[in-house]
């Protein structure tokens, strides 16, 4: 019964597309994104972990070092950290930052314009199931222009603009053999918290109305070409509505809203905050002082992080993730300290403490899901819309044209319904240093560190077992249409203009334009005549615009031809931190309690690879 299930699943996967190492696809992303615009067009954002903060956890396993009394043998303490985070230079009133992931209009901005087909906008409505923002004049008599208004006409502008807080606390326990000697130590941490992000996400085109989107209807016959785009009833009302997935219009359409046709399963932008509650992510460090004395010690371990936080599920734009995404990390972990100077009566001291780490990141918990941009057709277009292929017998009597092949086109969706697919996310490093000075005077003291984050460019492959396990459907049944779409029924009778000819066709219409752009496409061929004549051949119809029965026309079924793999891996990161303790330790008490106040700032130079952050927090411990 395996090795069927195991044959099974392989025949699956060469239906859908081809299997590289072993049950994954993966693309060469050496010639790639050699510059900051290639961070555009991501919908998954990878926060610096909460568990990752050097300053930190120097605060959290000095308090053992801050009296002189100690056991023969093992000596430990258990201390907290709580801290609430928040970032800054990205609120919800400007224009820096995080957004600027998400867009992809010019490199750096977090504002796209909307407006139609003609490339002077970023974004063409009509992709969204708004139909076309108004310009241009609405003919009153004559051949109408149907949906095709003034291609470069901008209807207002998308900003996203996101909010993101982390509250938490992680707990620490840290174990010894003796303190001023050679020894083994162990650290477990367990940090639990929340992470929230507000897209904050602001929408200034037009609304949808009666008046702006009217269809003209004067002609003797007048069919609109798109007989599954969705009707006035059933479009958003604009961009950020479709992406909101909310239906409702700011006219007299109100009362007659029908559930919006064009479905977003992934890739959606939350209107209000969401919040994710974890324990992530458990690490373990387990090492030796190599350098000890009674000035001080050197210490190196081995670290593993597990990846107890939750995974991407790609339905939202910057759903919170807390933790590393479900992935694993394995490295090294470093620790010192030296006593700088003391004075003779040792109630003055100033202790200078290093601490670091380096982890190789490595695909965790699945499934971690992933959405992709078509490769032929750039930035953002995992939302183009795409018109759904598929078999269907000839009606009674009749022999199709063999070019038809038996497919028939269908149903409408935006790509990333089919684009958004499980994956293998891996870091080839990431690591963090600080270097903190800590002054104390009896039993108070003051201290203050540099830090330094960074973490590699993320490798992505898509994982083909559990695209099979999820039944993903092979992408080659799927057509990029631009502006070209037609009906579902194969009986029925498509009237159109072409060129200055008329004619008509019975079946499907079965145009399509595979390089549209999510800003660029051909006006849609006229379905309105008066008369059927016989149907122009295809090359009558607008340069690029072909027939979508064609296997080869539709999207390639080789994922790596396909999609743009490379282009949803995040980007490195690098981050800067200044950050202060202060607080006071009972010396004189058995178990030396310590309680303290904690703050800092992160700062970064990157656009949206990672964000600026203030903290400020309470950290305590108790020694044994």
């Amino acid at each position: 019964m395996k090795k069927n299930t195991l044959w099974l699943k392989v025949a699956a996967i060469l239906t859908i597309g081809q299997i590289v190492n072993g049950c994954s696809v993966s693309q060469d992303c050496s010639a790639t994104c050699t510059n900051e615009p290639c961070s555009q067009s991501k919908n998954t954002f990878f926060p610096r972990a909460f568990s990752s903060d050097a300053s930190r956890e120097i605060t959290l396993e000095k308090t053992l070092f801050q009296t002189e009394s100690h056991r023969d043998e093992w000596n430990g303490t258990f201390s907290f950290a709580t801290q609430y985070m928040q970032n800054f230079g990205a609120k919800c009133d400007s224009c820096k930052n995080l957004g600027s992931m998400f867009s992809w209009g010019a490199a750096g901005t977090n504002a796209m314009t909307v407006g139609n087909n003609g490339g002077a906008a970023d974004i063409d409505m009509w992709n969204f199931g708004c139909g076309s923002a108004a310009g241009g004049t609405i003919p009153t008599t004559g051949t109408p222009t149907g949906l095709n208004y003034d291609p470069n006409v901008i209807s207002g502008t998308l900003t996203l603009n996101p909010k993101v807080t982390q509250v938490g606390t992680d707990f620490m326990l840290y174990f010894v053999h003796k303190k001023d000697e050679h020894g083994m130590y162990f650290k477990v941490h367990a940090p639990i918290g929340a992470i929230s992000i507000d897209p904050c996400m602001t929408d200034t085109s037009e609304k949808l109305d009666v008046g702006a989107f009217a269809q003209n209807t004067t002609t003797a016959v007048a069919i609109t070409y798109a007989t599954n785009y969705p009707s006035l009833n059933n479009r958003s009302e604009n961009v950020g509505s479709a992406l909101s997935g909310g239906v409702g219009s700011n006219g007299t359409l109100d009362a007659n809203r029908q559930p919006y046709q064009l479905e977003l399963y992934y890739g959606k932008v939350a209107t209000c905050k969401q919040t994710e509650i974890r324990l992530a992510d458990l690490s373990f460090v387990l090492g030796y002082n190599v350098l000890a004395n009674e000035k001080g010690f050197l210490g190196l371990g081995f670290k593993t992080s597990c990846p107890t936080g939750n995974v991407p599920t790609a339905k939202y734009v910057f759903e919170p993730i807390f933790g590393r995404g479900g992935v694993w990390g394995v490295g090294a972990d470093i620790v010192g300290h030296y006593k700088a100077w003391e004075n003779d009566a040792k109630s003055k001291y100033l202790d200078v403490w290093f601490q670091g780490e380096v982890l190789h990141l490595l695909p965790g918990r699945q499934p971690s899901m992933r959405s992709f941009d078509l490769k032929l057709n750039g930035k953002g277009s995992k939302y183009i819309l795409l018109q759904h292929y598929h078999q269907e017998p000839a009606p009674s009597g009749t022999t199709p044209p063999s070019s038809i092949n038996g497919y028939v086109a269908g149903s409408l969706t935006q790509a990333i319904n089919v684009t958004t697919l499980p994956v293998f996310s891996k870091f080839a490093a990431e690591g963090s240093a600080a270097l903190m000075f800590d002054y104390h005077h009896n039993n108070w003291n003051l201290a203050v560190s540099g830090e330094f984050w960074g973490r590699t460019k993320e490798t992505v492959s898509i994982d083909m077992c559990s695209c099979i396990d999820q039944h993903k459907e092979n992408l080659n049944n799927y057509a990029v249409v631009g502006r070209q779409a037609g009906g579902t029924n194969v009986n029925e009778t498509i009237y159109i203009l072409s060129g200055g000819t008329t004619g008509f066709i019975t079946g499907a219409l079965p145009l399509c334009e595979p390089a549209a752009k999510i800003n660029t496409a051909k006006n849609a061929v006229q379905l309105v005549a008066s008369t059927p004549v016989t149907f122009p051949a295809s090359g009558a119809w607008p340069t690029r615009v072909v027939d979508g029965r064609v296997s080869t026309n539709r999207i390639p079924e080789d994922l790596n031809e396909a999609l743009d793999i490379c282009g949803a891996a995040a980007a490195k990161a690098f981050t800067g931190k200044v950050f202060a303790q202060f607080g006071y330790t009972w010396n004189d008490c058995r178990y030396t309690p310590n309680i303290s106040f904690i703050g800092g700032a992160e700062f970064t130079n990157c656009t949206n690879n990672a964000v600026q952050m203030w903290s400020a927090g309470l950290q305590g411990s108790l020694n044994f």
